[in-house]
Formats: C-alpha cells, sequence, structure tokens
C-alpha cells in the first residue's frame, strides 16, 4: 500500500502534473504527509486557516479522492526507493535488529516485515492503484479537522 501511495503522491492530480500541484502546494503553503500503517492510510494536509487556506487544503484531498493519477514513472521512481531502502536496512545495525525483532515478534508474518525486491517488483501499477482507491472509498474514510477555524 505504501508503494501505491507514493505514486499517487508523486504522479500530479487530474490533469495537472506533479510540478504544477507542488507549485500550488507551495504557493498556498499547503504541508501535505502521509503513512501506511497496519490498519490505516492517512494523508495529513496542514494549512494555515486564514486566507481561504483551509479551502485550498480540502480542494486538493477532494482532487487526490476524486481524480487521482498513477504515473508510471512515479511508480518506477517508488520502486527504486524501495530497493535503496532494502540495500541500506540490510547494511545498518538498527535495520538489521529492527528486521530480526519484527520477524520475531510477528511470527515472521510477511504482511509485517519489509518487502523483499522481488516483491515490489512484482508489483502492478494497476493493481497498487486499485488497493490504494479501496482504502480511500467514502465508505471508509475518517476526515479529521482540527484548529482554530472560523
Amino acid at each position: 500500500m505504501s508503494l501505491a501511495l507514493d505514486t499517487l503522491m508523486d504522479s500530479g492530480l487530474g490533469l495537472h502534473s506533479a510540478q504544477d500541484v507542488e507549485r500550488f502546494l507551495t504557493l498556498y503553503a499547503i504541508g501535505v504527509d502521509s503513512s501506511v500503517g497496519m490498519e490505516s492510510v492517512t494523508i495529513t494536509l496542514s494549512v494555515s486557516t486564514t486566507d481561504e487556506g483551509l479551502e485550498r487544503a480540502l480542494q486538493v484531498g477532494h482532487a487526490m479522492l476524486a481524480s487521482p493519477r498513477f504515473d508510471p514513472d512515479a511508480m518506477l521512481r517508488a520502486k527504486k526507493d524501495r530497493a535503496l531502502e532494502y540495500e541500506q536496512r540490510r547494511k545498518s545495525l538498527n535495520g538489521l535488529t529492527w528486521d530480526a525483532l519484527m520477524r520475531s515478534a510477528t511470527g515472521e508474518d510477511p504482511r509485517f516485515l519489509q518487502m523483499q525486491p522481488a516483491h515490489v517488483e512484482a508489483v502492478s501499477l494497476e493493481h497498487a492503484a486499485e488497493a490504494l482507491q479501496a482504502a480511500l472509498r467514502p465508505e471508509n474514510l475518517e476526515v479529521v479537522i482540527c484548529g482554530d477555524v472560523e
């Protein structure tokens, strides 16, 4: 799922390229962060609530849900990032310790372990997009707005 989320975040939205979206986010000081947990996909939009910031952030959120793009080049970049992360983890004491701990704690359940490079390469763009879009269906969403909203 994280591969699909990284691809979405680096693909642009609707008719807008990734560069166009990045310029919009920068122009209106909208921060975007995303993560995948064991039971959730989280997309956080941070913005000042003055000067129509909340409205613009909600427009970005709407575009992510209504007209997501999954660019093949973005998927390739995400896969390369995963391969690099895998190699770096294999070369560090922290990475090896984390891997051993997770294997022990989960009974080597592959759902909770770092994906092997062969598994990452086997994920298709279509499969990744379908899985993420299923997680982001309206009936699965929880929208939280917090802060000093006028």
